[in-house]
Order: structure tokens, then sequence, then C-alpha cells
């Protein structure tokens, strides 16, 4: 794919992500916010520690520590944070001896899990503005990498797995929830921009 066409791609995922930060509730198919949150499995001592506006701007399409967990004292990289309800709770199971950080792509993104982690009085959880393919963190810097239906969105996913196997320290673990196309489906979405920013 040339240059310009993941350009292409990546701009009309920041813009439909920039309307996501508001409100993820009219923009999918499937279930966000609180109803997201239960219907994919997360605690329920979790959800309830979260204000009504936190728990609303969720979009996930998975829960990924259903692959593992998160220790105490633990260092976290949620790829594609989005509203940062997965990094609150990754610095909330790290605890005050652990930190988590949160990348995303969008900056109404950065802003929403920034005031999301301010609401939670959080100090050891921060975002930065970053694209998952190019991590601005030294190589080997953490425990657990999470990402919640957000690779599928980049063109570039070999580059993506690169970065997030350059971050991991050795031994490392990655907890991926993600949607995948296939056959027909595939073929007709490498085309359509709407559907790589879905």
């Amino acid at each position: 794919m040339d240059d310009s066409r993941i350009e292409e791609i990546r701009t009309a995922v920041i813009n439909r992500y920039a309307g996501v930060a508001r409100s993820p509730r009219p923009s999918f198919s499937y279930a966000t916010g609180r109803e997201g949150l239960l219907k994919l499995g997360y605690e329920q001592a979790f959800i309830d520690l979260l204000p009504l506006s936190v728990a609303e701007s969720f979009c996930g399409v998975a829960d990924p520590l259903m692959a593992g967990e998160i220790r105490t004292g633990e260092t976290v990289l949620d790829v594609g944070c989005g509203a940062g309800v997965d990094v609150i709770r990754a610095a909330l199971k790290s605890g005050p001896e652990g930190v988590a950080y949160g990348v995303d792509l969008t900056a109404a993104m950065v802003q929403r899990a920034t005031d999301n982690i301010a609401l939670m009085k959080l100090t050891n959880a921060r975002v930065v503005e970053a694209a998952a393919e190019s991590l601005p963190f030294p190589d080997e810097t953490f425990d657990v990498v999470t990402s919640n239906g957000v690779l599928n969105l980049s063109p570039q996913k070999r580059e993506c797995f690169a970065e997030i196997r350059r971050v991991l320290k050795p031994g490392g673990r990655l907890y991926l929830a993600d949607m995948i196309l296939e056959g027909d489906a595939l073929s007709e979405s490498r085309c359509d921009l709407d559907a790589w920013s879905a």
C-alpha cells in the first residue's frame, strides 16, 4: 500500500474517532459505554468504580485481560487507548508501584482519556498522542501491552506488531482483543475508507 493511501486511511480514522471521543453511542452497531463493559464481562467491581461519564466513554470489542492478568507493580501500555478505560483499569491493577500508559492517534481521544484519568484521581496513568506504528518509548519498557479493537484500524499491522515487540521486556505479555475480516469481506473493505475507520 502506498504512502498516500496510508495517509488517507489514517485521516479517516482520526476524523471518525474525534467524533467518538465526544460519544461512542451513535457510531457503532455493538454495545458501547457501561452496557458494553457489562456485555464484554468486565468486572462489576471495576465498572461500579467508574463515574458514569467515564463508563459511557468506553468503546471496545472485547476484554483484553481475558488473555491474562496485570500484576501489582507492572508497567503497562495500552495501544490505541481511546477514552482511557483500559488504561484506568491497568493503573488500578498495577497499583501505586506500577504505571499505565496509553497511546492514541487522535488528539480528541487523548484529551478525553486524560480527562477521564483526572476524574479517577489516578497518579500512575498517562496518555500520549502517538501512532501504533511508531511508539514513543524506549526498547524493553513494558511488562504488558494491551490493545482493544485498534490494530484492525491500521493498514501497517506488521509495523504495529514490530513496535509492540520492541517495547515489551523479555518475557513480556501481549493481551490483544480485535476484530478480523475474512474472505470477501476483507477484499471489499480494503477499498472502503469508512470500513477502515469502523
